[in-house]
């Protein structure tokens, strides 16, 4: 029997924690998974995000089309070089850019999740017009000081509304109908309001 997706991605992590945090979070509701998301950005724990960001488990699906005797090779291939991109990431203004968040959940913020909104889009012809199950999470981030406040078009956040974007991973792959590598909730992206932005040189 072949393997899933979701054993052999575990056995390339090198650590495991985010894997069990993410399935423990998956159970409940798109909040708890960002909430997730944001403690482990904080903390800087790459396994975590790498576990509920949507890219590396978009990636992980279509790795699993690959024979299984390169999977592993490929999967860990895949996350090294997720992580080379992580810690490399620099603030840049486009917040759909993966990693882009990591300025954003800056450890030293406070936030306050304000909306939870959960819907279903329509597909593409390229996924079989299948509908997708996707949500909304918007935060009150605040940044209580300058050294910690996200860069955004040159200037210094202090307070802003932050829409999250999220999709369900068994709609991680248009088309693909394989067992996902999580059952649950995946950060996508994220958006900055620009009308809620208070800037600390305002």
């Amino acid at each position: 029997m072949k393997k899933t997706v979701g054993v052999v991605l575990v056995a390339c992590l090198v650590g495991v924690v985010g894997y069990f945090t993410y399935e423990s979070a998956a159970a409940k509701k798109p909040e708890a998974v960002v909430r997730t998301y944001i403690k482990a950005m904080m903390n800087r724990d790459f396994d975590t995000l790498a576990a509920i960001n949507y890219r590396p488990q978009k990636q992980a699906n279509i790795i699993d089309r690959a024979p299984e005797a390169e999977q592993a090779k490929l999967l860990q291939k895949m996350y090294e070089g997720y992580r080379k991109s992580f810690e490399a990431m620099k603030p840049i203004d486009n917040t759909t850019v993966t990693w882009s968040e990591k300025f954003f959940f800056a450890p030293g913020m406070d936030y306050e999740i304000i909306h939870v909104e959960k819907k279903t889009s329509p597909g593409t012809p390229s996924s079989d017009y299948r509908f997708r199950s996707v949500a909304t999470v918007v935060i009150a981030a605040s940044y209580p000081s300058p050294d910690i406040a996200p860069l955004y078009r040159g200037r210094r956040i202090k307070k802003a509304n932050l829409q999250i974007d999220l999709i369900q991973s068994q709609d991680v792959v248009k088309g693909i109908q394989a067992k996902p590598v999580h059952e649950g909730w995946l950060f996508k992206w994220f958006l900055v309001d620009e009308s809620s932005i208070i800037y600390w040189d305002s």
